[in-house]
């Protein structure tokens, strides 16, 4: 049995699971009471899932052969 390697769906993944990885962690530690702008935590969140992904993406882009 053969794998053909698509390196856009595999960066998709690699992608898809930085950004998970980071939701959950930041859902795992939501605490309300101690949010006093929504509005910036979400952005916060955002940037740092963009972040996961990119450096995720890097991580593969860079690999040794």
């Amino acid at each position: 049995m053969t794998y053909n390697y698509k390196f856009w769906q595999e960066m998709g993944w690699v992608a898809l699971v930085a950004v998970l990885t980071q939701l959950f962690q930041a859902l795992a530690l939501f605490d309300p009471n101690s949010i006093t702008d929504l509005r910036m935590w979400a952005v916060s969140i955002f940037a740092a899932c963009i972040r996961a992904a990119f450096g995720a993406a890097l991580a593969v882009l860079t690999r040794p052969r």
